[in-house]
């Protein structure tokens, strides 16, 4: 059977530097960190003319080979040149083959909250020349423009039917006829999901807020889809809707207001905007489009239009898409798939107009149960592992009739809820471990991954307190964030654990106290002495020689420093080093450590000489050296060594990229 795709992360995110001048910064993926620095301008006019190019308003139909395709990709192409550079395309590339080797795609996902100017522009039209691909009509790269804001996400668990509330835009410039075919169109698109019982759908005509608002109150929505019209008050900077008022009047709705209405409906996933600007950011004002707003209020997810859309392109967005959703896709997945699907009916340049906004870290915003099972049987019936209520003919929304048992228990749904928070933490963990690992200087991108972790972490140990893996986990991940946090985990953790009775509970509980031994500096010889009988238990001579070499470091008599404590041979960085390249050019560099975590260097590769300053680490025990700075005040510079023997003069050193260093203290 097909399984969903599943992701790796290829975070980008664009600052402004001065008018015109950005930085982009890889901040995580696969391949590591990238920066780059470009320069990008374009005037409204211009702009204004690329969305006429893109919007429907202007193009009922579309045939493949269309001169706006020629001009879309000339403009994509120019883009993804000047952005990606090249050491930010080489990131990019090895990215893409790194998800592949692991049998994953990669999620482009696009950070504008430090340059809000460019979210204008139309980023789905992304386009290597060198493949002849936009990157946005792939699911294996789908691009997000994705807002890192707090309180992470948790799959809502459906039992199909999806259900989808379709709101009807009331202008009055538009007759009930055009409306009623709006809303045809739609469900006629959505025929087969609703024979099957995938989705269903529910109509509200000239809805006001007020109305709106009760409806939550009594109905479960997972997906509101709004057909109609929509606009950007330029003065007050703030794009609308068009709902009524009480009565019945058309009025402006600001996107801040619907999203004030929509944020307490729990089971409300996605947003779509069928709406002229309803994608429509502001220059200065992240959130001053409906679309962005609606993220702001906690919206986990709004699909919007950049530009007008036509029927034909709408109907085959909506038919695929909701297709896909009922197959569990994550949504940039999903609507991955839509875009093919507008793509191959002979239009080849709307698949670009809908736009995804998310706060969602893994695109997943629905896990729908029996789905595949549904579809194929052609009925909605029971499953395994689903929970079906039946509500009685003639019973109130709200109430419950007698029906069917439920098939599961409470307990279960919420077993699975604690399986699938530990999987993102761990997931999200080791990530952050990587990050840490390969550029320990990177504060904010591996800080803010344990700190995702841990917020799933908590929300666990809710569902289920004093979970032994979970409290391990989460004293792991403080050791990085706050090692005082996790000696209090591990004392806790010690309590719970008491007697061990289980191989895991031996290994849990030895691993708690090696951890919480290496806390401090030096290790504790006494909690290092209570995890090594543990060790020994379950035969684990990785872990007994680990211990017994810290074991004898610290009987070490008079051991009261770093040198004494490690060996003579430890590498004392603060200080003036000369480290000499065993390239084919010889190149060399001259640093001075400073005491207090920063460096000056010298890189001179034959006649050159480059500055490059930044700051260091070293850990003393597995003797990593991480330098990490910029040249020349923009382009990134990093360093890792490990150190080897000691010289007559110094001491021998491996790269990362295995090339030999010799370093030895300079005058």
């Amino acid at each position: 059977m097909p399984t969903t795709p599943d992701y790796l992360d290829f975070d980008l995110t664009i600052a402004r530097v001065s008018e015109g001048n950005y930085r982009a910064r890889v901040t995580d993926s696969p391949h590591g960190q990238a920066t780059s620095n470009f320069a990008l301008a374009i005037s409204p006019k211009e702009l204004e003319r690329l969305h006429v190019r893109v919007g429907g308003e202007h193009r009922r139909t579309s045939l493949l080979g269309s001169p706006q395709v020629a001009e879309l990709k000339t403009f994509g192409g120019d883009l993804y040149e000047r952005v990606f550079t090249a050491n930010l395309r080489a990131c990019l590339l090895a990215s893409i083959q790194a998800a592949s080797r692991q049998d994953k795609n990669l999620r482009l996902r696009l950070n504008l909250s430090d340059a809000p100017e460019l979210a204008a522009l139309p980023w789905e039209f992304l386009y290597d020349a060198a493949t002849n691909r936009f990157f946005a009509l792939s699911n294996e790269t789908p691009l997000v423009r994705f807002f890192d804001l707090p309180d992470p996400l948790t799959p809502l668990r459906v039992v199909p039917p999806l259900r989808i509330l379709v709101l009807l835009s009331p202008d009055e410039n538009v007759d009930q006829a055009a409306a009623d075919q709006d809303w045809r169109s739609l469900s006629d698109a959505l025929q087969e999901l609703r024979t099957h019982g995938l989705v269903e759908l529910e109509r509200m005509d000239k809805a006001s807020v007020s109305a709106l608002q009760a409806l939550l109150r009594q109905r479960e929505i997972h997906i509101l889809h709004y057909i109609g019209h929509g606009a950007f008050n330029a003065n007050a900077r703030q794009g609308t809707l068009l709902l009524n008022d009480n009565q019945g009047q058309a009025r402006a709705i600001r996107g801040d207001m619907l999203g004030t209405i929509l944020h307490d409906h729990e089971p409300l996933r996605l947003v779509i905007l069928n709406a002229s600007e309803g994608a429509r950011p502001d220059r200065d004002n992240l959130f001053g489009g409906v679309a962005q707003a609606l993220i702001q209020q906690g919206i986990p997810a709004v699909i919007a239009m950049q530009s007008e859309i036509t029927a034909d392109a709408a109907n085959a967005f909506a038919r695929e898409f909701y297709r896909a959703l009922a197959d569990n896709y994550p949504i940039d997945a999903a609507l991955a798939e839509a875009r093919k699907a507008i793509y191959v009916e002979g239009n080849d340049v709307e698949w670009a107009t809908p736009v995804l906004y998310s706060r969602a870290p893994d695109g997943v915003l629905f896990d729908i149960r029996g789905a595949r099972s549904n579809a194929q049987s052609g009925k909605l019936g029971t499953s395994g592992d689903v929970n079906i209520v039946n509500i009685g003919a003639g019973a109130q929304v709200g109430q419950v009739a007698v029906g069917k048992d439920i098939a599961q228990t409470s307990g279960e749904a919420e077993a699975q809820t604690f399986d699938e928070l530990l999987r993102r933490a761990i997931t999200a963990q080791n990530r952050a471990e990587q990050i840490w690992h390969d550029t320990p200087l990177e504060n904010d991108a591996w800080r803010k991954k344990f700190e995702e972790a841990y917020a799933l972490l908590e929300r666990a140990d809710k569902l289920r307190p004093d979970d032994v893996a979970v409290l391990l986990r989460m004293a792991q991940v403080q050791a990085r964030l706050d090692p005082s946090n996790a000696k209090s985990i591990l004392y806790h953790l010690e309590d719970v654990i008491g007697e061990p009775m289980t191989d895991d509970q031996v290994r849990k509980l030895g691993e708690a106290f090696f951890l919480h031994a290496t806390l401090s500096e030096p290790p504790s010889e006494n909690l290092l002495n209570r995890a090594r009988p543990l060790f020994e238990q379950l035969n684990d001579a990785k872990k007994l020689h680990e211990i017994d070499t810290l074991l004898q470091k610290i009987k070490k008599p008079n051991a009261a420093s770093l040198s004494d404590f490690y060996g003579n041979d430890t590498f004392m960085p603060v200080g003036r080093w000369n480290i000499q390249v065993q390239d084919m050019v010889g190149s060399r560099l001259l640093v001075e450590f400073k005491a207090n975590g920063a460096f000056e260097m010298l890189q001179q590769v034959g006649m050159y000489r480059v500055p490059v300053n930044g700051s260091w680490t070293f850990n003393p025990i597995t003797r990593e050296l991480a330098v990490q700075g910029v040249i020349n005040t923009f382009q990134p510079f990093i360093l890792a060594l490990t150190l080897g023997s000691k010289l007559p003069n110094g001491f021998s050193a491996t790269g990362s990229d295995g090339i030999g260093y010799v370093l030895t203290q300079a005058n």
